[in-house]
C-alpha cells in the first residue's frame, strides 16, 4: 500500500522499573537473553540497589521512571514490582 512498517536498525533498548526479587532475577535476565533487546539500565529509588546494577548489570541505573524516560537511549520500560506491591 505505498508505506511499510519496519524496526528500527537497533535492538530496542529497555529498562526495568525495580529491582527486587523479579527485577533482578527474572526482567534483567530475560532481557539480555532475548535476541533483539538490550538491557539498558534499572529504575530504583534504592542508592545501594543503584550501586548493585552498575556493578553487576553493567549498564545504567536511574532514581526514577522520569530521569529513565527522560533519557533518549530508553525505547520501553517493563515494570517490575515488588511481590509486597502486587499482593
Amino acid at each position: 500500500m505505498g508505506s511499510e512498517w519496519s524496526l528500527a536498525p537497533r535492538d530496542p533498548r529497555l529498562v526495568v522499573v525495580g529491582y527486587g526479587g523479579w527485577g533482578r532475577r527474572c526482567h534483567c535476565c530475560l532481557i539480555r537473553s532475548t535476541p533483539g533487546l538490550a538491557l539498558q539500565g534499572v529504575v530504583s529509588s534504592d542508592a545501594e540497589k543503584r550501586k548493585a546494577v552498575e556493578n553487576d548489570e553493567a549498564c545504567r541505573a536511574y532514581d526514577s521512571l522520569e530521569a529513565a524516560l527522560d533519557d533518549p537511549d530508553v525505547d520501553g520500560a517493563v515494570v517490575a514490582p515488588d511481590a509486597r506491591v502486587e499482593a
